[in-house]
């Protein structure tokens, strides 16, 4: 069997001035490349540590908990750890391309509803790199003509003469997910598919403002975040093709369902509109934020969610036996990875708390 070159970077960090031992960080790269750049944020995202040799010395370092940030190539692998004693972390970096055909987007859920003569679009799309091939470069995100006032809450959105998209870099392997939001000038919503997309849904807060569409499945009535909605889907669209509703303003504010008409609705790994938006670590000058335990609850709920849809798409054959094992084993160990850190962050609050009193 051929050897695994390992090439191994060690940082020192001394955790605390009153302490006289340091804590050694050691770095494997297993499949040999080097890393341009090493970063270490502590639990506030301050930053402790930079292999470029900026480093904040204004920072409480009496803490275990750090993001470490592997950079390659532009592309941030992030691990989080505990510095309380020896650590290693073992990574392997890949090559990026900038070719959006090789990302594919597990869910884009589309929420539209009525706000006074226009509509408001709040989009929530997930990018998915493959296992071996990391991803830097733009996605145009296809926000329609017609729409106004395009913002994303915690990424940088740009825009040139093809349109509005994303920096984004994202290691091999791994799932992001996305929300932009928008208002309609008009009744005509046409949505060009920018990705290979597994599943699409437009979840419509008042069906009385729906007169038609096209490209699209009705589902019928869905219930999320305890309200109900009319649902239009599709599934496995293709980069260029595209779905379209048309609307028309009511002067009905909201239309009720009735309870016996619901149905619960499984989200494709989406956790919707509560707000739970993974963070791109591409940018320069970033910093993430604190890890937030409600959203890594919601993001765990909806991977499990996601689980239980599969074993049902599985059942009735709408995906094949090695489509279903691929996509289990994947969000199966995102998940783990969630649960994992929430673990993590409540045993620090624990001490935290056994701190203070």
């Amino acid at each position: 069997m051929k050897a695994i070159s390992i090439i191994s970077v060690v940082l020192i960090l001394i955790l605390s001035v009153s302490a006289v031992s340091a804590i050694p960080l050691d770095i494997q790269i297993k499949n040999g490349k080097i890393p341009e750049r090493v970063v270490i944020l502590d639990s506030k995202m301050n930053e402790v540590y930079n292999s470029t040799g900026k480093t904040n010395t204004s920072v409480d370092l009496a803490e275990n908990m750090y993001h470490v940030l592997v950079y390659y190539k532009g592309v941030p692998y992030h691990r989080v750890v505990e510095l309380n004693r020896s650590t290693t972390i073992s990574l392997d970096l890949y090559e990026p391309s900038s070719d959006t055909g090789i990302l594919i987007s597990p869910f884009n859920h589309i929420l539209v509803r009525q706000s006074g003569d226009s509509f408001e679009v709040i989009e929530i799309f997930s990018v998915q790199t493959p296992e071996n091939t990391s991803f830097k470069g733009k996605v145009y995100l296809n926000i329609p003509e017609n729409s106004f006032s395009p913002r994303s809450p915690d990424v940088p959105m740009w825009q040139d003469e093809n349109g509005f998209y994303f920096n984004l870099a994202i290691p091999a392997g791994e799932i992001r997910q996305y929300a932009i939001t928008y208002g309609l000038r008009s009744d005509n919503f046409e949505k060009m598919i920018p990705l290979n997309t597994s599943f699409i849904s437009i979840l419509i807060e008042n069906p009385e403002i729906l007169k038609s569409y096209e490209n699209l499945e009705p589902e019928g009535v869905v219930e999320f975040d305890g309200k109900s909605y009319f649902s239009l889907f599709t599934r496995n669209a293709t980069p260029g093709s595209t779905i379209g509703i048309t609307l028309s303003p009511t002067s009905v504010s909201r239309v009720d369902l009735g309870e016996n008409k619901t149905q619960k609705w499984y989200f494709w790994m989406g956790v919707g509109i509560i707000g739970a938006i993974v963070a791109i670590l591409g940018f320069q000058g970033y910093r993430m934020r604190r890890p937030d335990i409600e959203e890594l609850e919601a993001r765990k709920d909806a991977l499990l969610s996601v689980l239980e849809r599969l074993e049902k798409d599985l059942e009735s054959g709408e995906i094949s036996a090695e489509e279903y094992a691929r996509l289990k084993a994947r969000y199966k160990r995102e998940a783990m990875k969630i649960m994992e850190k929430l673990d993590r962050i409540k045993s620090r609050m624990e001490v935290d708390h056994e701190e203070e009193e």
